[in-house]
């Protein structure tokens, strides 16, 4: 989950995507809502970790499978490490290439 929207009412829903985000804030009627981003675990509290991300009714999970596990770490590296040039190259390079970010295809 990377959306958590809050009604005034304090009703509180979750979203998955910008597309599920868009269509929550249609169903509810725009009215009197606070939308939170989530970037990371480290952001959330431990109920909004357990509704979120925890709870199995909610969760994603996805199998990874590793082909070339040097070649996996040094983009892990590069996209996760504290360096923050080889990361700015990487995005730079390929920024415009990028046609589908959404690895659930949803």
């Amino acid at each position: 989950v990377l959306f958590r929207i809050e009604e005034k009412n304090e009703t509180i829903h979750n979203a998955s995507s910008v597309h599920d985000l868009l269509n929550k804030i249609i169903e509810i009627g725009k009215q009197g809502i606070s939308i939170q981003r989530y970037k990371g675990l480290s952001e959330m509290n431990s109920e909004q970790l357990r509704v979120t991300t925890m709870d199995p009714a909610v969760r994603t999970l996805i199998q990874v499978k590793l082909e070339d596990v040097v070649e996996a770490d040094q983009m892990f590296t590069t996209l996760m490490g504290s360096r923050v040039e080889p990361r700015r190259e990487f995005i730079q390079k390929y920024a415009l290439q990028v046609t589908n970010l959404d690895i659930y295809g949803s």
